[in-house]
């Protein structure tokens, strides 16, 4: 029975232990994904923290910081509720020392205090815990928008062009035409295709310039022009920051799919049979698209059949051909 106790005894702190304090993750205090560095420090956008839940009878003591380029430790912080924080490292002189709790709120902002933040902390009671690290993104770009155009290039072709100016990190960029229905770009400028200019202070220009596109049989309905720009984290994380959707007129350009005819016949089409990028029966200037089927030249309908043509119609709601009643 005493053996018993001690074993329910045992059980009971180890419970206790494992729920006596709870860190992380390490997250923003503005709750956004990145911090914005043309809006400087504040106690909004540049605070990182290292939430600790604690059981009621648990009080804090202390909170310790790793800032790590991924690899190698190269800025050190630490905060215990009797005395002022101290910084080492990369963020020596960076960060507010008189918060009082313990979380890091950084007083400049640096394209070199991007990096992995991990944090633990230690209650009056000797429990402790642990964050994983977390990568913190600043991210500045310039204000002004980027330029971005398509231009036709015969009839269904189109040249486009994209520029974005200095920009940090290095970011993520795709350009091409988009399908909601497919979701996803359907083609794209090629890597090859874009232009890259590295800056000293390790931030990035971007452009491609008159990349040729041509809207196809197989090109979807539902496509348009999409450039977008982001920056992806070291895990693959991808953060989208803005995109500039484009539109011209050979996008939306749709027809009736030639008429499927049966051997010997033939099809006549009101537009006399002109076709659109995608190889559909082009609708007319004006009126209905309409297509007559009938025997080719020297042919007949078969049995007791009166047929001799028959009119069918392009039906511009669901882009079927039928008979107009």
């Amino acid at each position: 029975m005493e053996i018993m106790n001690r074993l329910l005894h045992l059980l009971i702190l180890t419970f206790g232990l494992a729920w006596s304090i709870k860190v992380g993750p390490v997250r923003l205090a503005s709750m956004e994904e990145y911090i914005t560095y043309s809006g400087g420090p504040s106690e909004k956008k540049s605070v990182i923290e290292c939430p600790v839940a604690l059981d009621g009878a648990e009080t804090l003591k202390e909170v310790s910081w790793v800032f790590s380029d991924g690899g190698h430790p190269i800025g050190r912080y630490f905060w215990n509720k009797k005395s002022q924080g101290k910084a080492e490292g990369r963020l020596k002189d960076v960060v507010r020392l008189d918060r009082q709790d313990g979380a890091i709120e950084l007083t400049e902002l640096r394209y070199n205090l991007s990096g992995f933040y991990s944090c633990s902390a230690t209650t009056d009671e000797g429990d402790s815990d642990e964050a994983a690290p977390w990568e913190v993104l600043i991210i500045d770009f310039n204000d002004k928008s980027p330029t971005a155009g398509l231009y036709a290039k015969g009839e269904c072709g189109f040249e486009s062009s994209f520029k974005i100016s200095a920009f940090y990190p290095q970011p993520t960029l795709h350009s091409g035409l988009y399908s909601e229905s497919l979701g996803g770009f359907f083609e794209e400028v090629a890597s090859i295709d874009w232009y890259k200019q590295g800056f000293e202070n390790g931030s990035y220009s971007y452009s491609h310039q008159n990349v040729l596109f041509k809207i196809k049989e197989d090109t979807p309905h539902d496509v348009y022009f999409l450039s977008s720009v982001g920056v992806s984290k070291k895990d693959g994380t991808y953060i989208p920051l803005f995109s500039v959707k484009s539109y011209i007129q050979i996008f939306e350009e749709q027809g009736c799919h030639p008429v499927k005819l049966d051997a010997y016949q033939k099809a006549e089409y009101s537009n006399g049979g002109a076709r659109n990028c995608r190889k559909e029966i082009r609708q007319p200037a004006s009126g209905q698209l309409k297509a007559v089927v009938s025997c080719m030249d020297g042919y007949e309908p078969a049995g007791d059949s009166d047929y001799e043509s028959m009119e069918l119609t392009c039906n511009t709601k669901i882009w079927e051909w039928g008979v107009l009643q």
